[in-house]
Order: structure tokens, then sequence, then C-alpha cells
């Protein structure tokens, strides 16, 4: 079905037009008086025999009455009303279905040994953000996640485009935190993200770290600082440390911290974030909200 606006295409069911919002009306027919084939009554001429259409069925058979007390003329015969063709409407200000820009959302999970202790709420907290998020059609649509988790190495548990298929099983703790190598993947992912999708939102890189990188991060540091100032994504850390971390603040400005061990505090501002972003323009920037319980900004 089409719409009789604009002439966009409707999926069946929708109310209103995703294309200019104007509500979704079925056509209605009437019989031609000339040729007998049914056409729209907003159509001005038929689109069979291209003889003028009336408008309605009570005014095209008026048009056989003459004035009171006189014989009544009786319409042309016409064939009969055969079952009407659907057309395919042909608006030359057509435009196409508008496409919902993607946001991609990376997230950085620290599984060395230091986060044994929390690992498993960890895991039940992203588990309920992945369903709280597809419970939302517009987000749901929009959002492309990764995981990547990381110690002595790193795993991409879960790659772009995907939300839903990561194997969270797989979130073991064991060894070091090396920070320098999955930051430098999750860097890769953006740039390969951003050099191939247009009218996207900035790509989101979220670390939840429990410990000190074992490695010197200096130089991706000044790596993750150039692609923030040029605009390419957004880097965010939840330190799960008891203290501040001067190393984590050469990354970014953006942290958070976490009194306990319960997370759902921090996801579920993280998906209502989401909700915030996916509803306005790529180009606008978003009023999010603010943070509440148990999780707090580190300045």
């Amino acid at each position: 079905m089409f719409c009789l606006h604009c002439g966009s295409a409707i999926e069946d069911g929708d109310i209103f037009c995703e294309n200019c919002g104007q509500k979704v009306q079925e056509p209605q027919y009437i019989p031609c008086v000339h040729c007998g084939q049914l056409s729209d009554d907003a159509d001005a001429f038929c689109e069979f025999c291209g003889n003028k259409v009336t408008g309605s069925v009570s005014s095209a058979s008026s048009q056989y009455t003459t004035a009171p007390g006189t014989k009544t003329a009786s319409p042309p015969l016409s064939p009969p009303i055969q079952p009407r063709v659907k057309q395919t409407p042909n608006f030359s200000t057509s435009s196409p279905k508008k496409i919902q820009p993607k946001m991609p959302l990376i997230f950085l999970l620290d599984t060395s040994a230091s986060a044994s202790q929390h690992i498993n709420q960890l895991i039940i907290s992203l588990s309920q953000f992945i369903m709280n998020v597809c419970t939302d059609v517009i987000a749901k649509d929009a959002l492309e996640m990764a995981i990547i988790r990381f110690s002595d190495n790193f795993e991409v548990l879960q790659d772009l485009p995907d939300i839903t298929s990561g194997d969270l099983s797989k979130l073991t703790t064991t060894g070091n935190a090396y920070y320098t190598v999955p930051i430098r993947e999750a860097l890769k992912m953006v740039d390969e993200y951003n050099r191939n999708n247009t009218d996207i939102f900035k790509p989101w890189v979220v670390m939840v770290v429990s410990c000190e990188p074992n490695d010197d991060i200096t130089a991706v540091a000044k790596e993750v600082q150039d692609a923030q100032n040029a605009e390419k994504l957004r880097l965010m850390i939840l330190n799960l440390q008891e203290n501040s971390s001067a190393s984590l603040k050469n990354l970014t400005d953006i942290i958070f911290r976490q009194k306990g061990t319960d997370f759902t505090d921090f996801f579920d501002w993280l998906c209502k974030c989401i909700n915030v972003i996916v509803r306005t323009s790529p180009n606008e920037k978003p009023l999010l909200p603010q943070l509440e319980g148990d999780v707090f900004r580190d300045r």
C-alpha cells in the first residue's frame, strides 16, 4: 500500500506514514459512469478510460436526472464492474522510506583476575541491558553492539553489527589487564564503521575496568584523545577500583565510579541514554538523563 499524500510505501498495519507523518487512509472507490471500472473517489479522471470522475456515487447518478415532474433519463449501460487491479502510485515527489541511523556501542570488559568478585553480576547486568534495549523498537533497530573482553590477551565475543548473539559465558577471569591492544581493536572497529557507514550516531566505547593497566598506555591514550577531539567516538569508563585512577584520566575525562557490585543503575542509565540518542538526529546534541543510585561521576 502507498501513502495517499506523499506516495511512500506503507507497511500493512501502519497508522501513520513514516515519511510524511500523515494518517494512513484506505482509498475509497466508486464506479466510473463511462466504463464501469472502479476509480479512487479522489481521482479527477478515470485511470481506465480517461473520462472525468464525478467524485461520488450519488453525484455520478444525479447527472441523469431531469427537472421535477419529467421523465428521468436512464444512465447508459456499462459493462459489469471488474475487480480493481491494485495500481502503483506515480508520484513525482515520492521519497524513499526513511532509514533509521545506526549507533555503534563497543564494550571493553576487564576480565583479569581482579574482576573475579563482580564478573557474575556484570554478566547479569549486561544481559538485562540487552533485553531492555530490545524492548524499545527504535533502540533495537538503531543499536549495533560489540563486546571485547581483555586480560593478558583479548577476544571479540560479539562484533558489530550484532546486538544479541554474544556468548557472555566466556567472560571468565584470569591473568592481568593489558589495555593497549584491546583499545586499539576498538579504535579499529570505530574507524571501519565510520568509513563504511554514513548518517550514524557517534560511536560509544564503554570500558569496565577493575585494576590499573599492566602496560604503558601513553601512546594509545593519545590515539583515543585524538579520536575524541575529532568527534569520531565517545569513550567512557566505569572504574570498579576503590580509588580514582590518574592513568584512566589520560584516556578520557568521562569516568564513573561504582558503589558495590550491583551494576543495575549504570546499565539502566546507559539504556536511557541510548533511547534518547536514537530519537534525535545524528547532528543534534541529545539531552542525556542524570546519573542516579549507586553510580557517580569521578571528577
